[in-house]
């Protein structure tokens, strides 16, 4: 018998359970089960018709009459052998004709994924005719106690680790083993993975890294929730498999280990394939979420930012072919087309808004540079909304992103909820800045970058500067480039990159090199008499820069000293993917034969005094745009010597920006360099000559000048006062 199917609680691929047993009273031992696994579709089959009290209607299997004489007889025959097997199996002759011979139930049994038996009879029958489950995972009744516990126990760490008990200081030291034990019991518990709730653990991880924050929320989904043996296929499609992938990469691993970059692939592919499922099937809001996952996934710092090679950066139109055919992210960001003309303005100066970006503040030189010629006003939208501030990818970004898009006129996605109040009032106060403007410069490919995109009304010219981690991170994915002009980077190496990024999304914006504006006042100071045989760097502080690999230089002459300006290494816990990295470092500075020759001098304001002390100033980066500290040392007249950044070396590196004798490919070039560099009869020299050509190079009134005539439209706007000079 069959109960109607009944959806317990609404999913995008319900499990389909057919329970059976030979007794109708046997029916209610699949209640409790049914009640706690809330997420599944239960069907059951059992003896008689409907039972009091029995949560599920009861329809019986019956065998399926012959048809005609010669059926009869053929049938008498199939029963005498029935009846035999039956009685080497100790299995109750009269249920197994019954099973056998009810095409109902075979049609049921195919459309099942668990065939859960409630009795030994059930058991036995099962065992005499295997073909009975067609190859659908079985659950004995033997086993089903120990996998409806574990059922149980799963449901009930999901609500927990979903509760505020996770996500409150010291929940993860607290409950972290209790968590890891239930997980691991669930493993031991043979349970069938696929009736294993893999998309309420999915949606439990979302939650945890919106509340608990990302190394907490990393920790549970590698060690709890992907503990648990999930199905493949339903892994991946929920965004599972995406999600531990990225939670190992947030993770420490352990020395010399490399992700699987196949397997991260396959896990983003997998989250993008399910996000259109959900699409297809009508739930923008699941859809939203896992194509989340595929993002942060794809654009995880660890593979990019941080590291000499990576694959964004080497080869866009592959590693991001997959998120092209996403109809998720189309219908994101999917808006009618609009004609686009600027404003013609002849009776005032030009109204420029400089929207500040959220990674750094390169602005104020530009907004310096364009005052004399146009009316300036600055906007920093990430300040007053904190979903505009961060620059990970989290849960809230698409759905916020959407309500947006709808608002403006765009697709509606089902199941995203209108902006809240704060959403409102972001809306309205990016709307109304950019709908002042004449021309929005929008430093950074940021969260802000984006609103602004969506906001920017169609006789407003929008220019979006573009350094280099934003190239790397998601969101210059999700502007509208319908309503970009112009993208200016700062070097060839980003133009190169920033370009192919942009064609691999059929996006044709023009994509200018401008570099940026350096302060001059005060940098070309006398050096001290220690400053010739003095390394120094002006930022240092992170992996990126790789400060070890001025360590590894400095070793070379013990002479030599290393002058570090900048903030030091933030402290950051041991699971911390830098944690390994910093914990080198200091221990390498510490040495005996280093520990008296690192000078950290800390965060300034003012870098030309530190500057004094310095002859030779490094770029020692994994990755860098332009790096404004070394030609700040450069135009101070320090020497300079430039590491070929690996992440960019394959797009000319720091050669396609800087003369070629600046640069470097390893720590013997650097090492002979700066032996020649500093002896005493070059050095003077040497000094003139840096200097001369950083301020050749980038001399601030002719970069001024060039980002007045791209901002306001030509020469001719361009050509007011240049405004006030550059401070230092």
């Amino acid at each position: 018998m069959r109960v109607a199917a009944e959806t317990i609680a609404a999913g995008p691929a319900p499990v389909r359970v057919l329970a059976l047993a030979r007794a109708a009273e046997d029916l209610p031992q699949v209640a409790p089960w049914g009640a706690e696994v809330t997420w599944c579709t239960l069907l059951a089959g059992v003896g008689e018709a409907p039972l009091p009290g029995c949560p599920y209607p009861v329809t019986r299997v019956r065998p399926d009459p012959p048809e005609g004489a010669g059926e009869r007889w053929r049938v008498g025959a199939a029963r005498v052998k029935t009846s035999a097997l039956a009685a080497r199996a100790d299995a109750p002759a009269e249920w197994l004709w019954t099973l056998k011979r009810s095409t109902w139930l075979r049609r049921e049994v195919r459309r099942a994924d668990v065939l859960w038996s409630l009795d030994t009879d059930t058991d036995a029958a099962l065992r005499a005719a295997p073909d009975l489950a067609g190859g659908t995972v079985v659950v004995t009744s033997s086993e089903a106690d120990r996998v409806a516990r574990a059922l149980r126990d799963l449901a009930a760490l999901l609500e927990e680790l979903a509760g505020d008990r996770a996500a409150a200081p010291g929940g993860l030291t607290d409950g972290l083993a209790a968590w890891q034990a239930t997980a691991a019991a669930v493993a031991a518990a043979g349970v069938p993975p696929v009736i294993l709730p893999v998309e309420r653990a999915a949606e439990v991880a979302r939650g945890l890294l919106s509340r608990a924050g990302r190394l907490s929320a990393a920790t549970v989904v590698s060690s709890v929730l992907d503990a648990v043996p999930w199905a493949s296929a339903p892994r991946g499609v929920s965004g599972l498999a995406a999600q531990r992938a990225a939670a190992d990469l947030t993770l420490a691993r352990p020395s010399g280990a490399e992700p699987d970059e196949g397997l991260l692939a396959a896990s983003a592919d997998a989250a993008l394939d399910g996000a259109d499922d959900a699409l297809e099937s009508g739930d923008g809001a699941l859809a939203l979420a896992r194509l989340g996952d595929a993002m942060a996934l794809l654009f995880h710092r660890e593979r990019h930012a941080e590291v000499p090679r990576s694959a964004l950066a080497e080869d866009p139109g592959s590693y991001l072919r997959s998120l092209r055919r996403s109809r998720t992210l189309r219908a994101l960001l999917h808006a009618e087309p609009v004609s686009r003309r600027p404003r013609l303005v002849q009776d005032r100066d030009l109204r420029v808004l400089v929207v500040t970006g959220s990674y750094g503040s390169f602005h104020a030189p530009v907004v310096q540079a364009l005052a004399g010629a146009a009316e300036v006003r600055v906007a920093d939208h990430a300040d007053t909304d904190p979903v505009l501030s961060r620059k990970l990818m989290d849960t809230e970004v698409l759905p916020h992103l959407a309500a947006l898009v709808a608002e403006c006129g765009g697709q509606h996605l089902s199941g995203v909820p209108a902006p809240d109040r704060q959403g409102m009032q972001t809306l309205r106060r990016v709307r109304a800045d950019v709908r002042w403007a004449d021309v929005v410069v929008s430093d950074w490919a940021d969260r802000s970058t984006v609103w602004v995109s969506h906001l920017c009304p169609p006789d407003v010219r929008l220019v979006v500067r573009v350094h280099a981690l934003d190239a790397l991170d998601p969101w210059l994915h999700l502007v509208r480039w319908e309503a970009v002009e112009q993208v200016v980077v700062v070097s060839e190496p980003m133009r190169s990159l920033v370009t192919d990024i942009l064609t691999t999304g059929g996006v044709d914006v023009p994509v200018t090199v401008l570099p940026n504006l350096v302060r001059l006042e005060a940098l070309d100071t006398d050096k001290d008499d220690t400053a010739r045989t003095t390394l120094g760097m002006v930022g240092w502080g992170r992996k990126v820069k790789d400060p070890l690999w001025a360590l590894d230089l400095l070793e070379r002459d013990p002479s030599w000293h290393l002058v570090l300006v900048g903030s030091d290494f933030r402290d950051v816990p041991a699971q911390h993917p830098a944690a390994a990295y910093v914990q080198r470092f200091r221990a390498r500075a510490a040495e005996p034969h280093l520990r008296e020759r690192v000078h950290v001098v800390g965060f300034t304001a003012d870098v030309a005094e530190p500057l004094r002390r310095i002859g030779v100033i490094l770029s020692t980066s994994v990755r860098e745009s332009w790096h404004l500290g070394l030609v700040e040392g450069a135009m101070s007249g320090a020497v300079p010597v430039v590491r070929n950044w690996p992440l960019l070396a394959s797009r000319g590196g720091a050669r396609a920006l800087f003369p070629d004798e600046w640069v470097v490919d390893d720590v013997d070039e650097a090492e002979a360099r700066v032996r020649a560099v500093t002896d005493p009869s070059r050095w003077p020299q040497e000094r003139a000559r840096a200097r001369a050509a950083a301020v050749g190079l980038f001399d601030p009134e002719q970069v001024g000048r060039a980002y007045r005539e791209l901002v306001l439209g030509g020469p001719e706007r361009a050509a007011g006062a240049p405004g006030p000079p550059l401070q230092a």
